[in-house]
């Protein structure tokens, strides 16, 4: 295993390239969609035939190039061209359809980003690296490039970093001018993470994935890191090497040298939140960020992606900033509390209006799965998580897609990119998905599954804005009249009235409830509310925990004239001490969840596998009643599937009741007879015990 501060540096003679301006804080985070910047695909459609070089670029580069490679009469790829065949030109982005670049070939941009950069004329140029998967899962052929001036549309550059297929690569003239100078050493750890041809068939060959290109300004030099994976000296397994591997080019389109690959950042093998003690520092899907004073940060999946980190590189980009066993943590790296354990992978980062964010996958291998993002305003400081950035059809697989960067374009103009990988199989035409990222109120980031063909001029700028209208924090079952019709919004210091429509559908349903509201110019922004039947006669907070919400949730219920026939929030079954009714819950072999920090939902009351909970409300009138019943599940890792069979006065209202990280509720009728009781019981349905957050009793 390589030791970071040991590796051969980058060159430090002047490059033969121009040298690029230093990126503006909206370059930066395209640039570093390794750090910021996503993969947007775009090509001119004014700047010349499809296929067709306009650039001035290109020559400088070449001629630095020719200068090495001459004498080979090879194309700095090394690769023979495809025949070209009809290029298509595009005019807009097709999320999930196939893109094709200026040869009429599948872009091989997998797993990738794009860079903004400025050519001789001062102009934007965009390039996107990613996986070369023209051959499927092995033997890639290295990591390609494409340019463009638009986004829409890309012109292919070739292979940016070549893998090798034997050790006799070397001596191939292409090679030999990147790694003449190497010793023995030297080049054994290149063959070990560009060796791509498998030794044998119980040895497999070496595996590049998640390829992050940014450009140092200080040192003229194009950086690359990848994931290096592949067998070890101890091991043949495929993802035993876990490791980040970096190259270097004076150009962006290569040819890219490579360096070495490298363990990274680790807490102490004694940290009780260290997953992987006996492995330290393991890297595997990452990402780059170029921050506004110029400091390079590296993403990566950790702790056999149990644990995402984010690590500062040194001054040349090139490795980190201090040495691993001696790094501190929130100065040379951090771990995003929200996924400290969490299996999180797939990062990408950006940063928009001062406020940084984090978007990252779960770990299913192929199969797509919800995304979750999270923000910081310092980038080693505390992160908060915020739930899945996705909205709409498919929204719990990140619209079939898994996240690979953001494409940051300045302006708070970001586009989401991420690949839907199909199969193992078939990763070759695998599409890139491209969505126009909205930042609501406060800064919350989403992104529509629903999004069709979409162009440039749909994104929207972004400056921070609040709604400051009070809204509701308790709300009648069914009365939207009870929310504002107009609101105040400030935005840079100004305030304005807007009119607002509410979505009203979650206010016909018992519970806490989210409502969404739309602005006369189409904004939307949310709020948390209560929806409380009228006349309630029981409102129950199974737990009893006495969580703000409840006390505020009673204050309202007062205020409408209602009720209630128990005065504590919940009981063992028994006299109430206030109001002499009897009422509460049967069973002993459970217990409560939650504190009083937590609100009616999230605290709950539990019983042991196998055992039912039942709860006898009395005293209410002879008539009919509504009865809403409030689930939950804080456990759902280890009880997935869990569901209950609920019954009401011996009818059976439910046979698999979901009880599960989403907020449910099951509503209900009954006919109380003269007694005064009704009954409710929650029996399992599945291996798994049952629970409950809430009870509401209302006369319907």
């Amino acid at each position: 295993m390589a030791t970071p501060g040991a590796s051969l540096r980058a060159e430090t003679a002047p490059s033969r390239m121009l040298t690029l301006p230093r990126p503006t804080t909206a370059d930066q985070g395209a640039t570093s969609e390794a750090g910021g910047s996503g993969s947007m695909g775009i090509r001119n459609d004014t700047a010349g035939t499809p296929g067709t070089s306009t650039r001035r670029w290109r020559t400088l580069v070449a001629i630095g190039i020719a200068a090495v490679l001459a004498a080979t009469g090879l194309a700095t790829t090394g690769v023979a061209a495809a025949p070209a065949s009809a290029a298509t030109t595009y005019s807009s982005f097709r999320p999930g359809e196939q893109w094709l670049d200026d040869t009429g070939e599948p872009i091989q941009g997998h797993g990738g980003q794009v860079v903004t950069a400025t050519d001789t004329d001062g102009r934007t140029v965009y390039y996107w690296y990613g996986e070369d998967r023209v051959n499927g899962y092995s033997d890639t052929r290295g990591v390609h490039v494409y340019s463009s001036y638009d986004l829409y549309n890309w012109e292919d550059d070739g292979l940016a970093l070549r893998t090798m297929t034997s050790r006799s690569d070397f001596d191939d003239p292409y090679f030999a001018a990147l790694y003449g100078g190497y010793d023995q050493a030297q080049r054994d750890a290149v063959y070990r993470d560009l060796g791509v041809t498998a030794p044998s068939t119980t040895r497999p060959g070496a595996i590049l994935e998640r390829p992050k290109v940014i450009h140092n300004a200080k040192t003229g030099k194009w950086v690359m890191w990848v994931h290096a994976d592949g067998p070890t000296d101890t091991s043949d397994a495929q993802y035993a090497k876990a490791q980040a591997g970096v190259a270097v080019s004076d150009s962006p389109t290569g040819p890219f040298r490579y360096i070495d690959s490298y363990r990274l950042d680790r807490v102490p093998a004694d940290d009780p939140s260290n997953h992987q003690p006996d492995s330290p520092g393991m890297a595997r899907d990452m990402n780059l960020f170029v921050d506004d004073d110029g400091t390079a940060y590296i993403v990566y999946a950790s702790e056999e992606n149990l644990t995402l980190y984010i690590s500062k590189l040194d001054a040349d980009y090139t490795n980190l900033s201090a040495d691993p066993s001696k790094a501190v943590e929130g100065v040379d790296f951090r771990r995003p509390q929200p996924w400290i354990g969490g299996q999180r992978e797939a990062p990408a980062l950006t940063k928009v209006g001062g406020t940084y964010y984090l978007v990252t996958s779960g770990a299913t291998g192929w199969a797509p799965n919800a995304a979750a993002y999270a923000t910081a305003t310092d980038i080693l400081g505390t992160w908060t998580a915020h739930g899945n950035p996705a909205t709409g059809t498919d929204s719990g697989t990140t619209c079939d897609s898994q996240s690979t960067s953001l494409l940051n374009l300045g302006d708070g103009r970001v586009v989401y990119i991420g690949d839907r990988w199909n199969n193992a199989d078939d990763l070759r035409t695998a599409p890139s998905v491209w969505l126009p990222v909205r930042f609501g109120e406060g800064g919350s980031m989403t992104f529509s599954c629903d999004t069709g063909e979409w162009t440039l001029a749909d994104l929207r700028t972004y400056q921070p804005w609040t709604v400051t209208t009070a809204v509701p924090g308790q709300v009648t079952l069914g009365d939207s009249g009870a929310l504002p019709k107009r609101v105040s919004v400030r935005e840079g210091g100004t305030a304005r009235t807007h009119r607002v429509s509410w979505a009203d559908a979650p206010l016909r349903t018992a519970g806490e409830q989210t409502v969404t509201g739309t602005l006369d110019d189409g904004r939307t922004f949310t709020r948390d509310v209560t929806v409380l039947p009228k006349h309630l006669a029981y409102f129950v907070d199974a737990g009893g925990q006495g969580t703000a919400d409840h006390t505020a949730d009673l204050a309202f219920l007062h205020r409408r004239g209602d009720r209630l026939l128990n005065s504590t929030a919940d009981q063992r079954f028994g006299v109430d001490p206030r109001t002499g009714t009897h009422w509460g819950y049967f069973g002993t072999t459970g217990g409560v969840s939650g504190t009083s920090g937590g609100s009616i939902t999230t605290t709950v009351r539990w019983q042991a596998d196998a055992t039912d909970l039942e709860y006898a409300l009395g005293g209410l009138r002879h008539g009919r009643y509504r009865v809403d019943v409030g689930f939950w599940d804080p456990w759902t890792k280890s009880a997935p599937g869990r569901a209950a069979a609920v019954s009401l006065d011996g009818r059976t209202i439910a046979t698999d009741q979901p009880i599960d990280g989403t907020y449910r509720t099951l509503s209900a009728t009954t006919q109380v007879g003269k007694d005064g009781i009704t009954d409710l019981r929650i029996s399992p349905s599945t291996k798994y015990g049952i629970q409950v957050s809430w009870i509401m009793v209302s006369k319907a």
